[in-house]
């Protein structure tokens, strides 16, 4: 923990990475490489759609050419060997433009070709064997339609715990270190660290023996050992501990008043800092030297925060807007209007779309970084708000803690009962062995879980106007068929969510039935679906057409009463349903015909 004191030094710490392993390329280890997920540590909320995403970034308008003639030289589409080998070199090929930075490069070449060949398999969706560009581009603009999906943006919402610990000031600064997964309250003028658990609750005061404690870092580990001390006011080296000396790291350009904020910027091997000057400035961690200039607020910065997946760096200070930066470039990409005080802090939520600010009146709002739209504003209910100096978001709690007086929480993502997988019953949940995750259903949403972890992965929100009442994967789950209250039943893709069709007849009111879906089997030798409902019936549907389903035969006059279980033999070719009226039926799944 390292505690800057009045005297405005601000510590920092160089480190140096090992360089990883190079991994062989034995084509027997690609079935491990996936199963051992590597790409757990780069997109720690979802591996594999992060993968599929980072993908996705890398092909932008100059690039679809050349990509396009690769596929459209074979005629049939392209094979999963042919895939995987035109996709290798397109990622191998960017490595010098300005996404050199994507977690791609951080693959083996063995993991690199394991996870190509799922992303086939996510997008032959069908199991053809082939793709074609038609195809690939289609799953691009579906995933990127999903993406821009208000599902992601969470409402957050004001918890009623209270805070009663004793603050010998108004709270002025707050942290929060996901590595110990602990928050950090600096008062204002007092010489008190106080440090508390992930549930705000205090566990230890650290007390800093040579003045005011303005600001605090945590540092989990080092591979150097050096720690570096350097002026806040001058951003100039003023000492270090240990090591061999400072290499040529001091800052040769300085701020012209306060700096009030430090932000690593890992994936462009840049620190930014924010000041009373009215500026952001980016320095290079390597060099030491200043980059560039970021111009355009009026008043001090005083809070920053950064996107690694969008790249915008967004600024907020002692104006009422906060700034929206291409840090690449010095260019001021828009201003977020809305609030009516000056900003005490900007909070981007690390893996979701959002962008959180607030200001000195305790007034919040929730921005969705893709399209910049403010999704929510809210505010404590019950309680003096007023004079807010900072706030942070606990991930590990989904929740954000605001300091002022006292503290207070916001609480997001979160069900009326937090130790309950879902807020309504959860009528059923299956094993996804392609993607080792459980899909749950309950009320009209569905849930992909993490099988290993138990983490809720994603959320598919309000699939039906009425609850969903039935569920079943594919043969290849690579998808999901849902059925509904009022007898709908749709089909969705796994991975993201997106509608793919529906089995809707005009004999049933464009419906596959016209009461309820009780149960849903998936016969994977046919293809095709089997669904019951509480009209009797029992329908056949022909699952392989991409744009519909399409009926193939509908029995009835077996039960008096609803149906509420299916099952079927693919070596007996028969059907055996049961119902309310306490009688099991057989019936021949060929001819479609009850048979006793």
């Amino acid at each position: 923990m390292i505690l800057p004191s009045a005297s405005a030094l601000f510590l920092t710490e160089v480190q140096v990475n090992d360089a990883g392993q190079d991994a062989g390329d034995d084509d027997e280890r690609l079935e491990h490489e996936f199963r051992s997920n590597p790409l757990t540590s780069y997109y720690k909320s979802d591996p594999e759609k992060g993968f599929t995403m980072d993908i996705m970034m890398m092909i932008d308008m100059a690039k679809v050419g050349s990509l396009r003639d690769e596929f459209q030289q074979k005629e049939r589409g392209l094979s999963v060997g042919e895939f995987v080998h035109v996709m290798l070199r397109f990622v191998k090929g960017s490595r010098n433009a300005t996404d050199d930075k994507s977690h791609l490069h951080q693959l083996t070449e063995p993991q690199l070709v394991a996870y190509l060949c799922e992303l086939f398999a996510q997008i032959d969706i069908n199991g053809d064997g082939s793709m074609e560009w038609e195809e690939f581009t289609s799953f691009i603009v579906d995933t990127g339609l999903e993406s821009q999906q208000p599902n992601s943006i969470q409402m957050y919402h004001h918890s009623t715990w209270e805070d009663t610990s004793k603050h010998s000031a108004t709270i002025d600064r707050m942290y929060y270190f996901p590595a110990n997964d602990r928050l950090a309250v600096c008062e204002y003028g007092t010489q008190n660290l106080k440090i508390y658990d992930s549930r705000c609750e205090l566990q230890r005061v650290i007390k800093s023996p040579d003045g005011f404690v303005l600001c605090a870092e945590y540092i989990d580990k080092s591979a150097s050992g050096i720690i570096y001390a350097w002026d806040a006011d001058r951003m100039e080296e003023k000492h270090h501990m240990g090591g061999i000396g400072r290499d040529g790291r001091v800052l040769t350009r300085s701020h012209d008043g306060i700096v009030l904020d430090l932000l690593n910027l890992p994936t462009l091997e840049t620190l930014a800092s924010a000041s009373m000057d009215k500026t952001v400035r980016l320095w290079d961690v390597n060099t030491g030297k200043h980059k560039q200039q970021l111009d355009g607020h009026l008043k001090g910065v005083r809070s920053l925060a950064y996107s690694a997946e969008y790249r915008f760096l967004v600024s907020a200070g002692f104006d009422f807007d906060a700034f929206v930066w291409n840090p690449y470039v010095d260019q001021l990409i828009l201003r977020l209007h809305g609030h009516q005080n000056s900003l005490c802090g900007v909070e981007i939520i690390p893996d979701t779309p959002q962008i959180i600010t607030a200001d000195i009146g305790g007034v919040f709002k929730v921005w969705d970084i893709r399209n910049f739209a403010c999704m929510q504003t809210f505010t404590a209910e019950n309680a003096n708000m007023s004079d807010i100096k900072s706030f942070v978001s606990v991930t590990s709690h989904k929740r954000l803690v605001a300091g002022g007086k006292r503290m207070t929480l916001f609480d997001y993502e979160k069900l009326r009962n937090p130790k309950l997988t879902d807020d309504f019953p959860v009528f059923q949940a299956l094993f996804n062995p392609i993607s080792l995750t459980f899909i749950t259903a309950a009320g009209t949403d569905i849930k992909i879980w993490d099988a290993h972890l138990g983490k809720l992965l994603r959320i598919y929100k309000a699939l039906s106007s009425t609850d969903l009442t039935a569920m079943c994967l594919d043969n290849r789950s690579r998808k999901f068929i849902v059925g509904d209250h009022d007898g709908n039943i749709k089909v969705y893709d796994y991975l993201n969510g997106m509608y793919m069709k529906s089995f809707a007849y005009p004999d049933t009111d464009n419906k596959a039935h016209v009461a309820e879906v009780s149960r849903l089997y998936y016969c994977n030798e046919y293809r095709t679906v089997i669904s019951t409902s509480w009209d009797t019936s029992v329908c056949i549907h022909d699952e392989s057409d991409p744009d519909r389903g399409i009926l193939l035969r509908r029995m009835t006059g077996g039960h008096t009463g609803d149906i509420t279980s299916v099952a079927f033999s693919y070596n007996l070719s028969l059907i055996a349903t049961g119902s309310l009226d306490c009688t099991v039926q057989i019936w021949d799944y060929e001819f479609g015909r009850y048979v006793y």
